[in-house]
């Protein structure tokens, strides 16, 4: 018998590497179809932030658009593309490195982005154990501990976190560059700086890649840690059971995702040279072929991640069949013996409750009692509305996001200059940028001589209208995609939902900076609510199915919907921000990245930087708030192995 356990656990492993292999070939293709699209567009204007003049040699880049046969009908292109894919012909940078090819530079800048990586994701996966904790002391000291400190990871933009770092320890740690520039460079042997100069002996370069990686592995650690803290809590209060190919593979494309835009973050504000700050300098500088090869290789490290996402959760099952019979059998012991004990105390209550029943001479039948307070569904999902009302989480994010609506509502109460004179293209007439705070700016000016006040209240506006519409187009979609996925047959679900993982092929900050680029005939921030949507409605599509396979009622898989509503929207605003501090936002909005981003440099204009950074938190803490404040549905059943309709 154990023998042919043994077997089927190697046929599963087997089966699940068979699947996942033909997964991350599907990907990838489907990938380099995403990518082929960006590259047609992109190779026909080298110059693509619009910034003149590039220095680029166009007789050389018109020579290469025919080497590349740009001219050939597109079929034609995209089996040359794919054929330069896998033989790694990538060719060269035009700017970023002039003449040097893109597979050396790959080489040279994505280990040292691994490293940057390695040590947070390491230092993060306490969270599983922190998720956990949290679930069992919820209503103890230590579980309202973790769960502030993951509500702060959360909503803490880590653009902000990092700069306020920066600031406080610029005097005792370096606060730029992977290493100091004046140490000699040890010789390429893995490409891994770290590892590379300990090999070579360099300890001199080892010491200042480590005393420079301190600032960038905490401020990474932090913000990944809440996030693991956070996914474990909601995985076990869910008694989610659903390791399927597909949970597993939407699960592992959003943290990619996720991550991508984090490090990418980091190396910017760090400038630190790995590859999401090479990636996003080739977009400012207009080389095309490196973002190219940036692409190609995020296509590659994403097939990896749905590759690996489906693998390691099988070993680890089959690995854990290795634990000896004894403990098994101590372990069903000990369970089995709670089970006694607590169907004894269960029956005792239950004949306690009977005996009162009996006992009261104006007690009413059961069945009666329960026909005469049956509850309708809307009262349910009023009750419901009004208990978690009550809860002091909800109540603090509802204050916050009532005085962020009401000095949005009423801009005009709190500042005299009107949107049009804190943004482009209107410059402020004698106007002084970053001047300190005074009767006319109380919080000082930014670039351009812009009044901060009044760029934190537009911003503000900015930022909760535009979460606002992405998250109603994420929910109207998301809901009607999700009913197909969950109402109807498993293999409906699992068609719906694989077909929009694919959508994470690019990471969604990397598709925003691109679509802003390559569609600049329209106004960025029409781009920016398509995509964002986009990504909203896979998020609620996933939320909505999974619900309607899991809970017991339509009243609950709505109570789902209304608790992730505000979380859905903070990751949208979120994203939202990011963009602007990279510097590819509406730059005609007040957008709070942008006013952020404006500060970044100067800091000795203090407010330039602190107040925008605060206003993106506060949002962000009041919305995560509102989020933790609305109770799950206590009714909860696992149906998502059961047959709803063939």
């Amino acid at each position: 018998m154990d023998g042919q356990k043994l077997r089927e656990s190697q046929k599963k492993i087997v089966i699940t590497i068979s699947i996942s292999f033909a997964y991350g070939i599907c990907v990838l293709f489907i990938g380099l179809i995403l990518s082929f699209f960006v590259y047609y567009l992109g190779m026909r204007n080298p110059h693509l932030n619009g910034i003149p003049p590039l220095v680029i040699d166009l007789a050389r880049y018109q020579a290469e658009l025919i080497r590349l046969g740009v001219s050939d009908p597109w079929f034609i292109q995209f089996t040359r593309y794919v054929g330069r894919f896998f033989t790694g012909d990538w060719s060269l940078s035009f700017i970023i490195a002039e003449g040097t090819p893109v597979t050396e530079l790959m080489r040279n800048m994505v280990p040292g982005t691994i490293e940057t990586m390695f040590l947070p994701i390491i230092i993060g996966l306490i969270g599983i154990k922190l998720g956990r904790i949290w679930v069992k002391k919820r209503d103890k000291i230590q579980g309202l501990i973790i769960r502030i400190f993951t509500i702060i990871g959360l909503a803490m933009p880590i653009f902000f976190m990092a700069t306020l770092m920066q600031l406080e320890f610029s005097d005792t740690l370096p606060v730029l560059f992977y290493f100091d520039p004046s140490i000699p460079v040890s010789p390429l042997i893995t490409g891994f700086p770290l590892f590379d100069s300990i090999v070579d002996g360099n300890w001199d370069l080892a010491g200042s890649i480590i005393e420079h990686g301190i600032l960038p592995v905490i401020s990474l650690s932090f913000v990944i840690t809440a996030l693991i803290t956070k996914q474990t809590q909601t995985n076990i209060e869910r008694n989610s059971k659903d390791t399927s190919f597909v949970s597993n593979s939407f699960t592992a494309g959003k943290i990619f995702g996720i991550l991508f835009a984090l490090v990418l973050v980091v190396e910017i504000t760090f400038n630190r040279t790995g590859f999401g700050y090479y990636f996003l300098m080739s977009i400012y500088l207009g080389d095309f072929l490196l973002i190219n090869g940036c692409i190609f290789m995020i296509i590659i490290l994403f097939s990896y991640t749905m590759f690996f996402s489906n693998i390691i959760p099988i070993v680890y099952k089959f690995l854990r069949k290795k634990i000896p019979k004894k403990i098994k059998l101590i372990r069903k012991n000990i369970r089995s013996k709670i089970e006694i004990y607590r169907e004894k105390i269960y029956n005792v209550i239950e004949s306690f409750k009977f005996r009162e029943e009996v006992s009261s001479p104006l007690s009413e039948p059961k069945i009666a009692i329960e026909k005469k307070h049956k509850t309708k569904p809307i009262t349910k999902l009023k009750n419901y509305v009004i208990t978690t009302l009550k809860n002091p989480f909800t109540i603090v994010g509802l204050g916050l996001m009532i005085f962020l609506v009401f000095i949005s509502v009423f801009p005009q109460l709190f500042t005299p200059y009107s949107l049009h004179e804190v943004t482009p293209p209107y410059i402020p007439p004698g106007g002084i940028s970053f001047e300190l705070p005074s009767l006319d700016h109380p919080l000082g000016t930014t670039l351009y001589g812009y009044d901060i006040l009044a760029r934190l209240i537009y911003g503000t506006r900015d930022a909760l209208v535009f979460g606002i519409i992405v998250t109603l187009i994420g929910l109207v979609f998301g809901s009607a995609f999700g009913f197909l996925a969950g109402r109807f047959h498993r293999y409906l679900h699992n068609g719906i939902i694989g077909l929009m993982i694919m959508f994470f092929v690019i990471p969604g900050l990397l598709l925003l900076i691109l679509s802003s680029i390559l569609f600049r005939g329209i106004r960025p921030i029409f781009i920016i609510i398509m995509i964002i949507g986009l990504l909203l409605t896979i998020n609620f599509t996933v939320i909505i199915a999974n619900a309607i396979r899991r809970e017991s009622s339509y009243i609950n898989v709505i109570k789902v919907a209304i608790k992730y509503i505000p979380l859905e929207m903070a990751f949208g605003i979120m994203l939202y921000q990011m963009l602007g501090y990279v510097g590819v936002g509406d730059e005609t909005t007040a957008q709070l990245g942008i006013t952020f981003s404006y500060g970044r440099g100067h800091w000795s204009a203090f407010e330039a930087i602190y107040w925008p950074g605060l206003y993106i938190f506060v949002i962000m803490l009041s919305l995560i708030l509102l989020h933790e404040g609305l109770e799950a549905p206590t009714a909860q059943r696992d149906v998502l192995n059961a047959p709803i309709s063939s």
